[in-house]
């Protein structure tokens, strides 16, 4: 049967679409890759939409729920624009589901309440990495701003050496202040992130994936992810990676034991929370 949405609007540029969102003509997500940065939520995203059950939206990274103090995405509480990002319902026909990836929700205070209030029965996805060496990778995200054409990312560039961004971090943390808008070791706090997310959602609702074994095994990694979101698990994903890139040196020495030392507790007591462990290095 053909569609009912005249033709004109099978395509409707982003102010029209959040004129048919405010109206009631919209989507939603389904699911939330919820981070972490610089943990593979990209080629998470990218592999998902080939997923002839997942519309991908354009937008990777909407960066909704949490505040916008550096963000460039939209204004919590703007849902006609919100929803405006997302496939029209047309194209999410016989049970299609969208969702958006915004590494950032993971680690905001203020995302799963907002989360919640949202939609109580949304779906989770975490990936988790090696907290010290997401730390440098982040590092050295930010660090590479410096030439980016857009001006936000450059104004956000790092040009501190590691081993001092991570030395004034960790005495921020200690001092209990906020560590925004880096966030290198304070984002691999994963226990006191998800502790937050369980208070407001079951912890069936969460899917945790390891970063080393999407890079090692993606088809398992992939396979799990349908189960969780109930669909087709059979589907041959093509493996891509994105965002991968060599670095210029490698971690300083003395940097890393000190994350490691900063970590070893705070990974003993994720491993609790979760009851499963993860192979990061302990030295």
């Amino acid at each position: 049967m053909k569609s009912r949405i005249p033709s004109s609007l099978r395509h409707p540029c982003r102010w029209l679409k959040k004129e048919l969102a405010r109206r009631g003509y919209c989507s939603k997500p389904s699911f939330l890759i919820i981070g972490a940065q610089k943990a593979g939520t990209s080629a998470l995203f990218s592999m998902l939409g080939q997923h002839p059950q997942l519309v991908a939206p354009r937008d990777k990274e909407p960066a909704f729920f949490h505040d916008r103090e550096f963000s460039a995405g939209i204004a919590y509480g703007d849902f006609p624009a919100y929803h405006a990002l997302f496939p029209p319902p047309h194209r999410l026909r016989r049970g299609k589901m969208t969702f958006e990836a915004t590494p950032e929700y993971l680690i905001f205070p203020e995302c799963p309440q907002r989360i919640r209030a949202y939609d109580p029965r949304m779906k989770l996805v975490a990936i988790l990495r090696d907290p010290v060496a997401r730390a440098y990778s982040g590092w050295n995200m930010f660090r590479n701003f410096a030439n980016s054409p857009d001006a936000a990312q450059r104004a956000l560039a790092e040009r501190r050496p590691f081993a001092e961004a991570i030395a004034t971090e960790l005495e921020l943390i200690e001092q209990g202040r906020s560590t925004r808008p880096w966030n290198y070791a304070s984002t691999g706090m994963y226990a006191e992130h998800l502790q937050r997310y369980f208070q407001y959602f079951p912890r069936d609702a969460m899917l945790i994936l390891d970063h080393a074994e999407l890079l090692r095994n993606p088809a398992a990694s992939l396979a799990a992810t349908c189960r969780f979101l109930e669909i087709d698990d059979a589907f041959a994903f093509r493996p891509k990676l994105v965002h991968v890139s060599a670095y210029e040196s490698a971690i300083p020495a003395d940097a890393a034991r000190r994350l490691r030392a900063f970590f070893r507790p705070l990974n003993a007591r994720l491993f609790a929370l979760l009851n499963r462990e993860f192979a990061w290095e302990s030295g």
